[in-house]
């Protein structure tokens, strides 16, 4: 019975809510409301992740013709495997499994552009919940890694470096701000 109270009680504040938006912006006007926020929520999303996308693919263009990282250097195969085992549920490391295997491939020709989808793929698995505080720094001692290595590729870039650099952590944070509104 609490509980019906509670809903009841959040369905009425909302009614409410819903009365002194329309009187202050005109009947119907809840609706359009949600559907503007809708409608600018959802540009949003495609626009931060179309920055973040385009700025990897020149990333990929101004780097160094024949550039591939080096997966010693980054330290993260048998960290990864290790850590699979160490902190997933026995019902979670299929897929953890499965990511590690993304890694593997994006492993195989280690271009620019990989080394970004590499950092993608190692921050999510950074942000697994129920981390060991090691754990958790070992992910990010790979994350500074491989920002190292792309700040140190985009040095190597020309004229151009800084620039896609600077686009790059802009891109990075509105794609991360995003995926928290998400």
């Amino acid at each position: 019975q609490a509980s019906a109270a509670i809903v009841a009680e959040i369905n009425q504040r909302a009614k409410s809510l819903s009365t002194v938006v329309d009187a202050q912006i005109g009947p119907g006007g809840t609706k359009q409301l949600i559907s503007d926020i809708t409608e600018g929520m959802n540009q949003y999303i495609a626009d931060a992740g179309a920055w973040y996308k385009m700025t990897k693919q020149r990333g990929g263009e101004l780097a160094p013709l024949g550039y591939q990282f080096d997966m010693d250097t980054l330290a993260i195969k048998e960290l990864g495997e290790s850590i699979v085992k160490d902190i997933f549920p026995k019902n979670q490391r299929e897929t953890a499994m499965n990511m590690l295997a993304k890694i593997d491939e994006l492993t195989e020709t280690r271009t620019f552009e990989n080394l970004i989808e590499l950092r993608e793929v190692i921050n999510q698995l950074r942000g697994k919940r129920n981390l060991g505080h090691s754990t958790y720094e070992a992910y990010n001692n790979i994350m500074g890694n491989i920002d190292e290595e792309i700040a140190s590729v985009a040095v190597r870039m020309g004229k151009d470096g800084p620039q896609w650099l600077k686009d790059w952590e802009d891109a990075k944070a509105t794609y991360s701000e995003m995926k928290k509104l998400t």
